[in-house]
């Protein structure tokens, strides 16, 4: 079923392009370069977003400088958040965005000249909720050997083997989501379980955890487009090793929240004791399943994550415990939101 919720009724048909910012001047040529030069339909409205996500090196006035000496007709709009993390940066692109559509784009992505056209276009088939594309690694260092068997972890590859509905959370880098799901969860007070990046620390799984929160309000396909790109900038500091184990391992520690969402989706409400004790359980048999296997590098990075899912359950039963009850809470909330609010014909 396709929900319209009224409070949303203020959005606009067209596009916003939100890109959440935490000291990015170095970054911003290019990406809003990029955007800048977006082949659009002349109808097709859009507007960026800027989110100053309590930067200290001058990224508002750099957005501004650099926009204006592109000569860029669309609307582009610097708000601040002065919570650090990626979650409260991309809550108040959400709460700004005056369009359907959005898109997230990363400081440090290059959307290829026809994306912000082709995601419109994907996203008119109301079957689909959540829409994302493939990453291209550019850097200026040389790309290590071990990059190609890990590169999913650097949202960069195809997602899926083609385009078509995704079983699996899209890359965050690029996604194009309805806003007015979104906007109604920041309104309902939806608790963020996972913080994703916050400064130089890395975390992750709030990509996931933005699919589940829309998946409450709507029951579309996430669906992965090969022919909506964009180029990934890594920089020469983040391909090391120690680089990709620090960031499976917050992979690994997000995982019980991202499990937890999905049972509670497909299977409803579960004792929460019980589901701390399965994962418990379930990803330290995964981890004794996998001990004996050589100890390849792409190997020993699986073997990290499921090490830090198993020693973060163990340390965090509390932690956990509370996000299952806001989880449910959740639900909840967007249940009697579905049952109050008014509805469009169904998908």
């Amino acid at each position: 079923m396709s929900t319209s919720l009224e409070t949303d009724s203020a959005l606009q048909l067209g596009v916003s392009v939100v890109i959440c910012c935490f000291n990015s001047r170095h970054l911003l040529s290019e990406t809003l370069s990029h955007l800048a030069s977006q082949e659009t339909r002349q109808e097709l409205l859009w507007e960026v977003i800027v989110v100053d996500n309590a930067s200290t090196d001058g990224t508002a006035d750099a957005a501004v400088e650099i926009w204006a000496d592109l000569g860029a007709s669309v609307e582009l709009r610097v708000v601040r958040e002065a919570v650090p993390g990626l979650s409260y940066a991309r809550r108040r692109g959400v709460l700004e965005a005056k369009c359907e559509i959005l898109i997230f784009c990363d400081d440090d992505n290059w959307l290829s000249p026809g994306y912000v056209q082709r995601a419109v276009e994907n996203m008119a088939d109301t079957q689909i909720s959540t829409c994302g594309g493939m990453g291209i690694a550019v850097s200026d260092g040389v790309l290590p050997d071990w990059f190609a068997k890990n590169q999913r972890s650097f949202a960069v590859g195809p997602q899926r083997a083609a385009s078509g509905k995704a079983e699996s959370y899209l890359y965050g880098a690029g996604l194009t989501v309805r806003t007015e799901f979104l906007r109604k969860a920041f309104e309902l007070n939806f608790t963020p379980l996972l913080s994703d990046r916050k400064g130089k620390l890395l975390s992750s799984g709030g990509d996931g955890e933005l699919a589940e929160w829309i998946a409450m309000f709507d029951d579309g396909a996430w669906f992965y487009d090969d022919q909506l790109q964009f180029k990934h900038f890594i920089a020469k500091n983040r391909l090391t090793w120690p680089y990709l184990v620090k960031l499976n391992c917050g992979f690994g520690r997000m995982a019980p929240f991202l499990s937890l969402y999905k049972n509670t989706r497909r299977n409803g409400y579960q004792s929460p004791s019980f589901c701390w004790m399965r994962y418990l359980l379930k990803f330290f048999v995964v981890l004794l399943l996998k001990s004996w296997q050589p100890t390849l590098r792409e190997t020993s990075m699986r073997l990290r994550r499921n090490v830090a899912s198993v020693m973060w359950l163990a340390a965090n039963r509390k932690q956990f415990l509370f996000g299952a009850s806001e989880i449910v809470s959740m639900r909840r909330k967007a249940q009697w939101c579905l049952g109050n609010c008014s509805c469009d014909s169904e998908r």
